[in-house]
């Protein structure tokens, strides 16, 4: 799991109540999303970008509903559904070396 070490150190409690915790996930699971297609894997595989996005759509349905209400992160919902995401404008950014790396 792509999130192993994340769940192993950081408390379910700590997760479903503290913000910041909340943020830094749904960020994690957005960058393991992309990661098949980012500019940071030393070994990019396309095709396994179908599969981290159907992850991440588990996600978004279960455990990241409840942010589906803040505003930074109601674009990310639309992802798993995107075809060509890495073309796509709204969505072009999170591929670049520098998203990865921020």
């Amino acid at each position: 799991e792509t999130l192993k070490l994340w769940n192993a150190f950081v408390p379910p409690l700590l997760r479903r109540t503290d913000k910041a915790a909340q943020k830094m996930e749904f960020y994690l699971h957005i960058f393991f999303a992309i990661y098949p297609a980012h500019a940071s894997n030393p070994a990019p595989d396309r095709a396994l970008l179908k599969g981290s996005m159907q992850k991440f759509k588990h996600y978004l349905e279960t455990d990241g509903a409840a942010l589906a209400v803040t505003q930074e992160f109601l674009a990310y919902y639309a992802m798993p559904y995107v075809p060509e995401i890495t073309f796509h404008p709204s969505f072009k950014d999170l591929f670049s070396r520098e998203w990865g790396s921020a």
